[in-house]
């Protein structure tokens, strides 16, 4: 490995405290508690979800892009996308087949208790991010494949760039 490419361990720290905080914030992002307008826990909720959680997803998408320039830098573009290949498409995949079938199978119990048809299509245009009211949608696990996009993108914006 060579030297530019070492993570000292103040940085290591630095992100690794940051992840744990940016972490916390995602999680508060997806848990709305319902507070009366005006209490104490009211604007603490506000302060959180229309301000501080917004650093959360950047910080990791940065991160991430800094790891990618690390690795590009270590092991070459074709390792590097290999590797994010095996370490992020696989799990992207597997995540949105398992929530494929999850969804399915909610969306049909309902129809067979009310004596419906059963239906296929519906998760699959979820999954391409494709609602019925042509509304576009995140997907789950919408940043990973940001992340991979910015892996394959990399040599073109590195291009710009330069």
């Amino acid at each position: 490995m060579s030297e530019k490419c070492q993570l000292t361990d103040l940085v290591s720290n630095k992100i690794r405290n940051m992840s744990i905080l940016c972490a916390f914030l995602v999680v508060i992002i997806h848990c709305r508690p319902n507070f009366e307008p005006g209490a104490a826990g009211w604007w603490l909720k506000e302060f959180l979800e229309n301000g501080l959680t917004h650093i959360a997803v950047p910080f990791f998408f940065v991160v991430s892009g800094y790891m990618l320039a690390r690795e590009v830098d270590r092991d070459g573009y074709s390792r590097s996308v290999a590797k994010r290949t095996r370490t992020l498409l696989l799990p992207f995949i597997l995540w949105n087949l398992l929530f494929y079938v999850f969804d399915l199978f909610g969306l049909n119990v309902l129809n067979l208790i009310k004596g419906r048809g059963l239906t296929w299509w519906l998760p699959t245009m979820k999954q391409l991010g494709i609602w019925h009211t042509d509304c576009p949608l995140l997907t789950p696990l919408w940043y990973v494949r940001a992340v991979f996009v910015l892996c394959v993108i990399s040599p073109a914006l590195l291009w710009c760039i330069r």
